[in-house]
């Protein structure tokens, strides 16, 4: 499996349930970390640039990317300095048929990230008080990531969504 086929299967069929968003700054004195996280989705927007490993793909961190990561996935992150980014740890119920979607494990956003990056912003201020109003917010943010993906496999000219190490 190479980068660009690394893809997941993702269920959309109901409203994603948020159980943590914020915006942290990894790498404190650490160069490599591993995280795994049982039953939770990871949407995380990146404003550094690293690589993660994810079932043994390297992925290209960059500003302006976005990833996807279902539950119970190892990932490794490998900093070369500061990591500033904001993540959404969610959960999904299981759906079948037009509501799943596959989408790519890494985005590029390209000039899209600032207002994908302020509606997460609106997630992480919301999750505590309006976790029904955050899940909406996350929902939507999931289906445009959806739209983006199925527009880049359809249209030639469209943005490389990762790109090769």
């Amino acid at each position: 499996m190479n980068e660009e086929s690394l893809r997941w299967d993702l269920p959309l069929g109901s409203l994603p349930r948020v159980s943590q968003a914020q915006r942290v700054e990894q790498a404190a004195g650490r160069l490599v970390e591993r995280w795994w996280l049982p039953r939770l989705w990871t949407l995380h927007l990146y404003l550094y640039e690293a690589e993660l490993i994810v079932n043994g793909v390297t992925l290209q961190i960059r500003p302006g990317y976005a990833d996807l990561i279902p539950p119970d996935t190892d990932i490794e992150y490998h900093y070369r300095g500061p990591a500033p980014h904001l993540f959404v740890h969610f959960r999904l119920a299981p759906s079948t048929g037009k509501d799943t979607v596959s989408v790519p494990a890494m985005q590029d956003l390209g000039r899209d990230f600032p207002t994908f990056y302020a509606a997460a912003e609106d997630i992480s201020r919301w999750y505590a008080r309006r976790p029904r109003r955050a899940g909406v917010r996350l929902w939507e943010i999931l289906w445009q990531l959806a739209d983006r993906a199925a527009a880049a496999t359809t249209d030639p000219d469209a943005r490389t969504i990762v790109h090769r190490v």
